[in-house]
């Protein structure tokens, strides 16, 4: 347990340091993101430490990590997939979209592989309505995808081994 306390004593200075480069307030979002992509995630550690650094409350850094759908608190997955389900989206036929996900992934809507090799979450707005439906795979982002292409995409990073869905 001291052991414990200890390293979260220090937990802060980490973050001190790896704010210095977003100098204003108006840069927590962009600086709860990059934590986010550096440490895998966000756990209750992280936002104390951004919090502290950033001389703001826990609960102000939890809203912002619990609000913007590409944020969340938690382990993340090394590849995160999330379909849009705007309006756009859902009429150029997101839910197929989503359902093809599912089923090569394994996964259903919010679910995690046990490996964690892939999550999958769906948005509301993912800013490609004018090619909808679209989808993103970490940061990379498609627009225009039909079912049919959902084994393609997925397959660049590493969905489908040996030619097997993880369903199939």
């Amino acid at each position: 347990m001291a052991n414990e306390d200890a390293g979260l004593r220090k937990q802060p200075s980490w973050y001190f340091t790896t704010a210095e480069p977003h100098k204003s307030r108006n840069d927590l979002l962009s600086f709860i993101k990059d934590v986010q992509r550096q440490r895998n995630g966000l756990s209750s550690e992280d936002i104390h430490g951004i919090a502290v650094a950033w001389g703001v409350t826990a609960s102000e850094v939890y809203g912002i990590a619990t609000f913007y759908s590409y944020l969340g608190t938690g382990p993340r997955a090394r590849n995160v997939v999330r379909v849009c389900k705007s309006t756009p989206c859902c009429l150029k036929g997101c839910d197929r979209v989503a359902a093809e996900v599912e089923r090569v992934l394994g996964i259903a809507d919010g679910g995690v592989q046990a490996d964690g090799s892939f999550s999958l979450s769906t948005v509301n707005c993912i800013g490609e309505c004018d090619r909808a439906p679209a989808i993103t795979v970490n940061e990379d982002v498609y627009q225009g995808v039909a079912a049919a292409d959902v084994r393609n995409i997925l397959s660049k990073y590493g969905a489908i081994q040996g030619g097997e869905d993880a369903r199939a």
